[in-house]
C-alpha cells in the first residue's frame, strides 16, 4: 500500500453555499501529531463542489518504515473518522465520511 484516500461528503444545507464549503473545507488538515505519531504524508487535499454537494478529498503517502510499523496488520485505522468531526465544527454542517481506500 502506497496511499491512502479520505473522502469526506457535505452538503451546503446551512449558511453556507458549496463555494464556500469547497473554499473553506481544505483548511481543515490533520494535526502535526498526526504525522508525527504515523510518519505518514499528506500529499493531496482537494475540495470540488457539484451542485450543492462538496467532496472533500485527501490523499495520504504512508510508505515510511514508521506507519507500517506501527500499522502492520490495519493499515487504514488511523484514517477513520479522521477529519469528521473537526469538519463539522469548523465548517457547521453535517458531513459524511466515506470509506479510507488504500491503492
Amino acid at each position: 500500500m502506497a496511499t491512502v484516500t479520505c473522502a469526506y461528503v457535505i452538503n451546503a444545507t446551512g449558511a453556507l453555499t458549496a463555494a464556500q464549503i469547497a473554499t473553506l473545507a481544505p483548511n481543515v488538515v490533520p494535526p502535526p501529531e498526526f504525522y508525527t505519531l504515523t510518519g505518514a504524508t499528506l500529499t493531496s487535499n482537494l475540495a470540488v463542489a457539484v451542485g450543492n454537494v462538496v467532496t472533500y478529498t485527501l490523499v495520504f503517502a504512508d510508505t515510511s518504515a514508521q506507519f507500517k510499523q506501527q500499522f502492520p496488520n490495519s493499515p487504514l485505522s488511523p484514517f477513520w473518522g479522521l477529519l469528521t468531526g473537526p469538519l463539522q465544527a469548523y465548517l457547521n454542517q453535517p458531513v459524511l465520511e466515506q470509506l479510507p481506500v488504500a491503492a
